[in-house]
């Protein structure tokens, strides 16, 4: 759906000037073809901002979907029947303390953590926009707060191309979650469950049941 998007706009611009060329004579602003080529090019340019910015929001989207099935499917391991009061809701934090004092893994050493909790803030900042996942994630990742096509064009212009203040990242604006950033966080997320699993394999004879 989002491949060629540039590509596309442009071959609508095309059949659409040739689509006004060809129209009775009224339609086209009387032949004038400088009219005509502005009316084909404004048409291929709301074909190119609508995708876009629809691309920008998916991305942001998947992103914060990816966070919130990761921290379901953590806090789902807390629920297995032979656990005494699993925690009571599934936010990352209140997982990570369980998992601490009852299950004797500390999921913020493991190697993957730090890409998780940058999911975090950038999940929470995209949900929420200026507050302090934001400050968080643009002290460690200002370039996620950067216009790529602007930072491309004026890139010694960081004022014209950074967001100053996050208003409507649902809208993909503010935030910017690129196809090569949200495979690195979904690589770091199957790391993360893979650590976690190897933990419990180098412990065999270890059984653990809270409340016992």
């Amino acid at each position: 759906m989002f491949e060629n998007i540039s590509a596309r706009a442009d071959q609508i611009t095309k059949d659409e000037f040739e689509r006004l060329q060809a129209s009775p004579a009224g339609e086209g602003d009387e032949g004038d073809l400088g009219s005509l080529a502005e009316m084909a090019q404004e048409k291929g340019e709301m074909f190119f901002n609508a995708l876009e910015m629809l691309h920008k929001t998916s991305l942001i989207l998947y992103t914060i979907g990816l966070f919130h099935l990761l921290e379901q499917q953590l806090a789902a391991v807390c629920h297995d029947a032979i656990f005494d009061s699993p925690p009571n809701d599934t936010k990352l934090d209140k997982t990570a303390a369980w998992l601490k004092t009852n299950l004797e893994i500390d999921i913020r050493t493991l190697p993957s953590w730090g890409a998780i909790d940058e999911l975090r803030m950038l999940a929470n900042s995209a949900k929420h926009g200026e507050g302090s996942a934001v400050r968080q994630l643009r002290a460690i990742r200002p370039e996620l707060l950067e216009e790529p096509r602007l930072r491309d064009l004026m890139p010694e212009h960081p004022d014209i191309y950074t967001s100053v203040k996050v208003r409507t990242p649902l809208a993909g604006q503010g935030i910017y979650v690129s196809e090569h950033h949200f495979i690195a966080y979904g690589n770091s997320a199957f790391d993360f469950a893979i650590e976690i699993a190897h933990y419990f394999e180098c412990k065999p004879n270890d059984h653990f049941a809270t409340g016992l």
